[in-house]
């Protein structure tokens, strides 16, 4: 049982974790509404991936890791306000 707890903690702090960065790292919001977007799929896939992993954590889980996902949430709220705020002052 152990075993199965670890892996779906890695599992699930990884594909919530790929799913932020690729969003704060690429601007993929900006890309897609400029029609620059090279690899749109793999890029859905990873969200849906992440966001599919979230929904099982936050709702189904049974290991109570409802709380790492939302740890994982608000430290990425703080590094996208920050990315905000120094896009601002350029």
């Amino acid at each position: 049982m152990d075993t199965l707890k670890i892996y779906s903690r890695a599992i699930v702090i990884a594909s919530v974790t790929v799913a932020f960065l690729q969003e704060l790292v690429f601007g993929l919001k900006e890309q897609y509404k400029r029609g620059q977007l090279k690899h749109a799929y793999l890029h859905m896939s990873f969200s849906a991936l992440g966001m599919g992993t979230a929904a099982y954590a936050l709702f189904i889980n049974p290991f109570g890791e409802r709380y790492i996902v939302v740890v994982i949430a608000a430290g990425f709220w703080v590094l996208f306000y920050i990315k905000k705020k120094t896009l601002k002052k350029k």
